[in-house]
């Protein structure tokens, strides 16, 4: 097994486990168009009452971000940072992105797929704590 192999074992095992855990909390259905729910986490963001920073990769046009680099970073006002990739129902994060998000964790940051709101609101709770 190569270096690489490895990194993309580790990436879909860290992966894995951190859908097992948000699993286990009370969730929705994925979306069917990740447009839309991009458009939500924006929505939510931009409120009024929270106001809070972001960086979003566009979908219509090609990324000039490096590979794999998650579709928000949201500044919280505690401080914290959130990585966001979203996703449709039928939709799978890639290679990249999966490393990516390992990557991050492995750094102590809180990086994942969500794939409707319901996710999202749980990660910026658990990120809030």
């Amino acid at each position: 097994m190569t270096s690489a192999e490895y990194r993309m074992l580790e990436a879909r095992v860290a992966a894995n486990a951190l859908d097992r855990t948000l699993a286990a909390l009370p969730g929705g259905e994925p979306v069917e168009l990740e447009k839309g729910l991009h458009f939500e986490i924006m929505k939510y963001c931009d409120a009024p009452e929270r106001r809070w920073y972001y960086v979003h990769s566009r979908m219509d046009k090609r990324s000039t971000t490096r590979l794999g680099t998650p579709d928000f970073v949201i500044a919280l006002p505690t401080g914290r940072t959130l990585w966001i990739e979203a996703k449709a129902r039928r939709e799978k994060p890639s290679e990249e992105q999966l490393c990516t998000l390992a990557v991050l964790r492995k750094l102590g940051h809180e990086a994942v797929v969500v794939y409707n709101m319901a996710d999202f609101l749980k990660v910026v709770d658990v990120a809030k704590e």
